[in-house]
């Protein structure tokens, strides 16, 4: 099920690079070897709601329209796009790729109701530079890379969890009883992630996950937990 943030900073991008809006979202690389993995385009950040819509309408299936709330037709129906009601033309798309994050690429996807096509190719890298940036400031505003993962299916909260508590010195024995996990139980779900994420050893897998940015909010999550 696809959710959507509005960020103004994808709004003044729009206006810089002189387009009407801009949809950023992540997918895997090789989702393949995943096979957890659902939907790519989990979780979209946009520059507003009206675009939004017109990205749903593009991209994703109908089934993954409830945010629009209209009333889902049978399945018997087939959906229709009516391109005479969109705002804008999607222009062209930029990948930008993420060097801590090798398993994700950023998807810049541009719209406007104008050909525009020329002038960003003529100054490519200078935007993806820029594109890069507000990528960054974006994960770190909301947390994009984190959710979108979660909400693919490539790790779970739990999963992240016991690699926040084995991060900071707690055995597993330890970790046990606040999951509500047995030690069998968190020896799974290490051996999944260190497939997941092609680590050989506890240590690079705490690292390679933490390249991602999941590792972030210990003190957050174990007062959570000391809570229950």
């Amino acid at each position: 099920m696809m959710k959507a943030i509005i960020d103004s900073d994808l709004s003044t991008l729009s206006n810089e690079l002189g387009v009407n809006a801009c949809v950023l979202y992540i997918f895997l690389n090789n989702p393949i070897n995943l096979r957890t993995t659902r939907e790519a385009a989990s979780l979209v950040v946009a520059s507003d709601k009206h675009v939004v819509k017109q990205f749903k309408a593009q991209h994703c299936q109908w089934v993954s329209l409830e945010a629009d709330k209209t009333s889902a037709p049978s399945r018997s129906a087939t959906p229709t796009l009516d391109v005479a009601n969109l705002m804008y033309k999607e222009n062209m798309s930029i990948d930008i790729t993420f060097l801590f994050a090798p398993k994700l690429t950023a998807k810049f996807v541009f719209y406007s109701n104008k050909l525009c096509i020329t002038a960003l190719n003529d100054k490519l890298e200078l935007i993806k530079s820029k594109l890069l940036q507000v990528a960054i400031k974006i994960n770190n505003s909301h947390k994009l890379i984190k959710q979108s993962l979660i909400d693919m299916g490539v790790i779970n909260r739990k999963t992240i969890d016991i690699l926040q508590f084995t991060a900071v010195g707690y055995s597993r024995k330890d970790i046990a009883p606040k999951l509500n996990l047995s030690v069998r139980g968190i020896d799974y779900y290490i051996e999944i992630a260190k497939i997941t994420f092609e680590a050989d050893s506890l240590p690079a897998l705490i690292y390679n996950v933490n390249q991602y940015g999941l590792l972030k909010d210990f003190s957050e999550m174990e007062a959570k937990h000391e809570s229950q």
